[in-house]
């Protein structure tokens, strides 16, 4: 499912961040999630999280994801290993915000965003 860009970067430029998400179901009950995306800022990390609704109506917050890692060139990959259960079986949307869970000012917005 392709990720788009969503919202404004942290410094509030329209973020321009776009990718890819994936989801492989395994037949052992397990399931991975792996985001990858251009354009973040270099050497950062940021949150990731599925949501129930879709990218112009975002409900809660389903599955947190690992966060997505950028290098310097600003291509960041995240992988989440979940159990298929987790997975909700109503519409849901992939979402990258501005910061990593870690930082003091919160995630902050949605920087890309893409409908399973």
């Amino acid at each position: 499912m392709g990720l788009r860009p969503f919202g404004l970067l942290a410094d509030n430029r329209p973020s321009t961040v776009a990718g890819l998400a994936t989801l492989t179901n395994y037949s052992n009950g397990q399931s991975v999630l792996e985001i990858s995306v251009a354009n973040l800022p270099p050497e950062t990390s940021h949150a990731a999280n599925l949501r129930l609704g879709t990218c112009s109506n975002l409900g809660p917050i389903a599955v947190a994801l690992g966060s997505v890692f950028a290098d310097a060139r600003g291509a960041g990959k995240s992988s989440t290993r979940l159990p298929t259960t987790q997975i909700p079986t109503e519409r849901v949307t992939v979402v990258v915000y501005q910061r990593d869970v870690t930082d003091p000012k919160g995630v902050g917005g949605a920087i890309a965003c893409g409908e399973l």
